[in-house]
């Protein structure tokens, strides 16, 4: 299932991020959170953190997630909610990526 929604930080680290979400996250779930940086690249552009991980616990709509990988991008000036999830696979293409890698760690310990 894909989806998108809005949300509140509450408090991230290198390894995970905790927030609140619109609706109850499934633990296990793939996801790519979007959080607007308060530090201005060049002291004129808006930056965006995009994280991409996996749900570790959901208690309600708080969520805890991992951090598998993120970086940095540029953000329009005005903030607006997603109205949809992006069409780009960017979340796709991890996911597949990360499953196939844990795949191939599972043989091989085998």
């Amino acid at each position: 299932m894909i989806a998108s929604g809005t949300g509140q930080t509450i408090d991230m680290g290198s390894g995970g991020i905790a927030f609140v979400a619109e609706q109850q996250l499934k633990p296990g779930a793939f996801v790519e959170v979007s959080i607007s940086w308060p530090v201005l690249l060049d002291k004129t552009l808006p930056m965006r953190l995009i994280v991409f991980g996996r749900v570790l616990r959901s208690v309600g709509c708080k969520t805890v997630c991992s951090v598998h990988r993120y970086e940095f991008r540029t953000q329009a000036r005005d903030i607006q909610a997603p109205k949809a999830p992006r069409s780009d696979g960017m979340l796709r293409r991890w996911a597949e990526g990360f499953r196939k890698e844990a795949l191939k760690t599972s043989q091989a310990g085998a």
